[in-house]
């Protein structure tokens, strides 16, 4: 979670402060967890199903799976990108359809800070409304 953070937060990581780097990681474990759970909750009684899983790049997993929806409505591929840390896979990136989250995330996380004259706070605030 905490590589992830780092990433969705791009190089504002660099110009922050120890605190700040503290706090956002918080808020960003905390708004992950409440996301997915939330987007996750909304899948039930459909059937997963993990297709294929193939090296990416020297670290990194594909994982391709399907969430089969039980209303006969198109499957929906959702991949994971795992890595290997100290003997277990940890999740580095969700792909749905195609698209990273992790990359999305930076987007917007940089789009708010943009928008708030490039102050990493306003981002934080951000967070804190969302939490």
């Amino acid at each position: 979670m905490e590589a992830i953070g780092r990433f969705t937060l791009g190089r504002y990581w660099n110009v922050a402060t120890p605190a700040q780097q503290t706090e956002y990681q918080a808020l960003f474990r905390k708004m992950v967890v409440n996301v997915y759970a939330q987007r996750f909750g909304d899948y039930k009684g459909q059937k997963f199903e993990v297709k294929s899983a193939r090296p990416v790049g020297n670290e990194d997993v594909l994982v391709s799976s399907f969430i089969i929806p039980t209303d006969g409505s198109d499957n929906i591929q959702v991949d994971w990108r795992v890595r290997n840390r100290g003997g277990s896979f940890k999740i580095v990136d969700v792909l749905v359809a195609g698209v990273s989250m992790s990359v999305t995330q930076r987007s917007d996380f940089s789009s708010v800070i943009q928008r708030g004259g490039g102050k990493l706070d306003v981002l934080i605030d951000y967070l804190k409304q969302k939490s």
